[in-house]
C-alpha cells in the first residue's frame, strides 16, 4: 500500500484489482493452453496433475505419470526461487524485482511459442509450470486481500463466503469482496476461453 487519499488506501500497482484480474486471466489462459496443446497437463493446477499422476501410476502408464509429476517439481522450484529473490531484495530499495518475474515469463512464453512442434511436451509444460509458480508467488495481494492468480477454487470459495455474509448481514465490505473475488473467477474463465479460441487457429503458437 502506497498511501491514503481521503481516508481510502491507495495500493501499489502490483496490488491493485486490475493487476489481479490480468494475472488471473493469464492463469486461465496457461492452464487451458498446456492442457489442450501439450498433452493434457495443467500449467498451474498441480492438484489436477497429482490426481492424473496417481491414475497413471495405477494404470501402469509410467511415461504418462512422469509427464504429470515433473511439472509439479518445477512448480515447487518456482515457488522456492521467488521466495529466495523476495527475501534478498525486499527492503533493499530494489522492490522492482517483480518486473523481473514478468520479463522471465515473457521470454519463456515467446521461446515456447517458437519451439518446433516435435519438442517433447514435458519440457514445455515444465517450463510453463515454473513461470506460473513465479507469478503466483510474486503477485498474491489484491487491495489488501490475499488471492490466487493461478487457481479459481480458493477465489470461488471466498466469493461465496462473502456473498453469504453480504446477504445475511447486509455487510457492504463483504459485498465489495464478493465483487472482487467473483471478478477474478470470471477473469480466469475468460483467459481459458481466449486460450481455447486462439488455439484453434494458432495451436502451439497461441501462447
Amino acid at each position: 500500500m502506497e498511501k491514503e487519499t481521503a481516508g481510502k488506501p491507495v495500493y501499489a500497482l502490483r496490488d491493485r484489482f486490475a493487476t489481479a484480474c490480468l494475472m488471473t486471466a493469464i492463469g486461465g489462459f496457461l492452464d487451458a493452453y498446456t492442457f489442450t496443446q501439450h498433452g493434457g497437463v495443467f500449467a498451474s493446477t498441480q492438484t489436477g496433475n497429482l490426481v492424473l499422476f496417481a491414475i497413471s501410476i495405477m494404470n501402469g502408464q509410467f511415461t504418462a505419470a512422469l509427464q504429470k509429476i515433473v511439472p509439479v517439481g518445477l512448480f515447487c522450484c518456482g515457488i522456492l526461487s521467488t521466495h529466495w529473490v523476495e527475501h534478498h531484495l525486499n527492503g533493499t530499495g530494489r522492490n522492482f524485482w517483480r518486473l523481473g518475474v514478468i520479463l522471465v515469463e515473457i521470454v519463456i512464453f515467446v521461446a515456447v511459442g517458437f519451439l518446433p512442434t516435435r519438442t517433447p511436451a514435458i519440457l514445455i509444460t515444465s517450463a510453463i509450470a515454473f513461470t506460473t509458480a513465479l507469478q503466483m508467488t510474486a503477485f498474491r495481494s489484491m487491495n489488501g486481500l490475499g488471492y490466487a492468480n493461478m487457481f479459481s477454487t480458493g477465489n470461488l470459495q471466498k466469493a461465496m463466503n462473502n456473498l453469504y455474509s453480504m446477504l445475511a448481514t447486509r455487510n457492504r465490505a463483504a459485498g465489495e469482496k464478493f465483487g472482487h473475488y467473483g471478478g477474478l473467477v470470471l477473469c480466469f474463465v475468460a483467459g481459458a476461453l481466449v486460450s481455447s479460441l486462439a488455439g484453434r487457429w494458432l495451436t502451439t503458437r497461441s501462447i
